[in-house]
């Protein structure tokens, strides 16, 4: 990991007058997890939809070493970011194959779009048994499968996901969990934002601490785990 991939610099987003992020500053090296957590209200949303172009910011967010400032969100998905949101927004009214197949809009390479779609398939069987099912009658569970597998249908160097186990079940949790670290494996770089900070830590390698829009904490995932602070306010030690 010798070069980052993402370099958050002073990033500031204001909300008319309420600031939800100052100054923040942050780096991503490629090949990484890095786990960002924090309350409720603590920027960490503001970040992802910064980077994916959502929302204007102050500051400078660099991907692979090029500015990102006021460039829109479909080019910054060519350039090979890709979104995961919360709440998943996937197209209910579409069925999982028409899901998968818009996700890789932007992209050229059929084979290589037929290998990420038997990729999809592998690390979620349920989505094949339901290929031609209305995703809006999918479980909360395999709805988020199936934002994952548009995520990496998107072809993506790097993986914003907010919240993926919001909802779940134990059960998928611990298997969208498990899929995050295989998709990693597989070469892609994640910022994954989680209210679930022990979870979140046991996968990640170097994870921040967001509190009222400004890093308080940060370093590898080992020390934050053991770090009385972090044990106190989002691990429940």
């Amino acid at each position: 990991m010798s070069n980052y991939i993402l370099n958050i610099d002073n990033l500031t987003v204001k909300y008319g007058k309420i600031s939800a992020l100052n100054g923040v500053k942050l780096n991503v090296y490629e090949g990484e997890i890095i786990a960002l957590i924090g309350a409720n209200g603590a920027g960490k949303t503001s970040m992802l939809k910064a980077v994916s172009g959502m929302i204007p910011y102050g500051g400078n967010i660099e991907f692979q070493g090029k500015t990102l400032k006021n460039k829109a969100v479909h080019q910054i998905v060519s350039l090979g970011i890709t979104h995961v949101p919360e709440g998943r927004r996937i197209f209910g009214n579409l069925t999982v194959n028409e899901n998968l197949t818009i996700a890789a809009w932007g992209r050229k390479d059929n084979s290589g779009i037929k290998e990420d779609r038997s990729r999809v398939f592998k690390l979620f069987p349920r989505l094949m048994e339901r290929i031609d099912q209305q995703s809006s009658t999918l479980s909360g569970g395999e709805q988020q499968m199936l934002a994952v597998g548009r995520a990496i249908l998107t072809g993506g160097k790097l993986i914003l996901l907010d919240e993926p186990s919001m909802g779940l079940s134990p059960i998928f949790v611990k298997e969208i969990f498990k899929v995050i670290k295989e998709i990693n494996n597989d070469g892609a770089t994640i910022i994954l934002v989680e209210q679930n900070a022990n979870m979140a830590l046991q996968i990640a390698n170097r994870g921040y601490v967001l509190e009222t829009g400004s890093i308080k904490l940060s370093g590898s995932t080992e020390d934050l785990l053991n770090n009385p602070l972090v044990k106190e306010a989002y691990l429940g030690v």
